[in-house]
């Protein structure tokens, strides 16, 4: 899926590079073969959430604007959430606009909670798993 924000960080690159490597997972979701969203989980190496190194875990969601509110984002969610518990991580964040009310009641629903931090304009939220 194109968008105008992306830059590759060093963490996509490697998990674009190593497909099969247990530091991430990269999801996609699709409608008659076409990407209509995507979802990742990059391993945070240092702690940087202030955990141990390896025990927790950012996320990413994406969904083309008409796939929205259909459950798509919620799948690719939990099976998101579900690999992290599987690999041992004690909690995933993820960082979001509070303006995006659709988002932040998804998140909330599945367990996440703001932390009151911010990255830019955006609000931290963290789900321990």
């Amino acid at each position: 899926m194109a968008t105008r924000r992306f830059e590759p960080t060093p963490a996509w690159l490697h998990a674009l590079a190593e497909p099969d490597c247990s530091c991430h997972l990269l999801l996609v979701a699709e409608d008659a073969g076409r990407v209509v969203g995507w979802c990742r989980v990059f391993r945070d190496p240092s702690g940087e959430k202030g955990d141990a190194a390896g025990t927790s875990a950012s996320i990413g969601l994406g969904l083309l604007p008409g796939y929205r509110g259909l459950g798509y984002g919620k799948t690719l969610l939990q099976r998101a959430l579900g690999w992290a518990a599987g690999q041992g991580l004690r909690y995933v964040w993820l960082a979001t606009r509070p303006e995006n009310e659709r988002a932040v009641r998804l998140f909330l629903k599945l367990g996440f909670r703001p932390t009151g931090e911010w990255v830019g304009q955006e609000q931290v939220m963290i789900r321990s798993l």
